[in-house]
């Protein structure tokens, strides 16, 4: 066998067993920058925050589109604007240390305890910071249980971890926030300029599943007024794996003509407010309809209220210029 022979075979071996190996090692989480959710309650996107403490001190959960996206638009006092929120108070790090871990913000903020102070808090220094045993679920490298040295108490323990630098992403022209650990995605809204240049357009068709770097999400949820305020849309079909309709989802949306959510069965407050175009609303599962859900859609001149519907809330079809109404 010639040397160059025997380079070839060696290349090809190590070629093909360094993909398997790399494909071997699952991405440890606790050497990223996380967010942490409670366990089995990622879907309500209630993540653990310094910035919105407790009565108490310590850092408590909050909503997650509160903490977590410098750039995310919210809805007050009827106008889209952009919030900067401070996501380094909101962003964890592990940091190594003997047998354990310190748990460390992106504001150099430590978890730490006083015992004659206010119990748990965020530390400025390591000086109180508290020592974690950190435990991993075998079958689920993003749950993981932290549990204090000492025996100290106050801290919550059991967290699904979301990367943090991985976990905002856009896929045929929608924006999502992913959860890697329960393969589920949520729509958010798209940054958009002053002159609405880059937000949603045309027809919309949201999937019910997309794969993202080799892994497939369904689309279960949108976050409140996903689509509100938005000149561009004109039609919009939801997937079957949507269930509800967040506050103010597709409020005064003044060009969408048309709605699609064969799924939905709630639909929230405001979700609809104001959609001065919408003419066709197609909602044959819904059971509850919000608060003011389709006031003032001033074109919409008839609708079908399906017999699962149990409750409509107050001034939902108020400013309405119905000429059919079809009750069950």
């Amino acid at each position: 066998m010639t040397h160059k022979t025997f380079f070839n075979i060696c290349f090809v071996l190590l070629a093909l067993l360094f993909p398997l190996t790399m494909q071997a090692q699952p991405k440890n989480l606790l050497d990223c920058r996380v967010l942490l959710f409670p366990h089995g309650e990622i879907e309500e996107g209630k993540a653990f925050a310094e910035e919105c403490m407790s009565e108490h001190g310590y850092p408590k959960f909050a909503e997650e589109d509160n903490i977590m996206i410098a750039g995310y638009y919210t809805f007050p006092m009827g106008q889209r604007i952009l919030s900067d929120y401070n996501i380094k108070k909101s962003i964890w790090t592990f940091e190594p240390v003997d047998n354990g871990y310190y748990i460390r913000n992106e504001d150099n903020g430590y978890l730490s305890y006083q015992k004659y102070g206010d119990g748990p808090y965020v530390g400025s220094g390591i000086d109180n910071a508290v020592k974690f045993r950190v435990t991993i679920d075998e079958k689920d490298n993003c749950h993981i249980n932290i549990i204090p040295f000492n025996g100290i108490d106050g801290f919550p323990n059991e967290f699904d971890l979301v990367n943090a630098d991985d976990c905002i992403i856009q896929v045929n022209g929608i924006k999502y926030i992913i959860y890697e650990n329960c393969k589920k995605a949520t729509i958010i809204p798209n940054l958009i300029d002053e002159d609405n240049s880059n937000d949603y357009k045309g027809e919309i068709i949201i999937p019910e599943k997309f794969n993202y770097k080799g892994v497939e999400y369904t689309v279960t949820n949108a976050k409140p007024c996903v689509f509100a305020q938005n000149k561009n849309i004109t039609r919009i079909s939801l997937p079957q794996s949507i269930k509800a309709l967040s506050n103010c989802c597709f409020s005064e949306s003044s060009r969408i003509t048309s709605v699609e959510v064969p799924s939905v069965s709630i639909i929230g407050e405001n979700a609809f407010s104001d959609c001065l175009s919408l003419t066709t609303v197609n909602m044959p599962s819904v059971t509850s309809i919000g608060t003011s859900a389709f006031s003032g859609c001033s074109s919409l001149s008839s609708i079908d209220i399906p017999s699962s519907v149990t409750s409509i809330g107050t001034y939902a079809f108020v400013i309405l210029y119905l000429e059919t109404l079809k009750l069950p």
